[in-house]
């Protein structure tokens, strides 16, 4: 599924990249990408989430 999600991201910053022909502009576009695709790693990585999602994950579990 995080494939899935971070297969989208690029192919979204492909199209971006593609629609905007001013050089500095797009350097400024593939420096903010850049950072958010930081953040979101971190935010993928980060024990706190996995916690969070075994959390939900057993939860459902015993719901079934």
């Amino acid at each position: 599924m995080k494939d899935l999600f971070f297969l989208q991201m690029r192919f979204t910053k492909k199209i971006y990249t593609l629609k905007i022909s001013n050089s500095t502009h797009s350097k400024r576009l593939h420096d903010h990408w850049d950072t958010l695709m930081m953040i979101f790693l971190w935010y993928h990585s980060s024990p706190f989430l996995k916690v969070t999602m075994e959390n939900v994950e057993n939860e459902v579990a015993t719901w079934r």
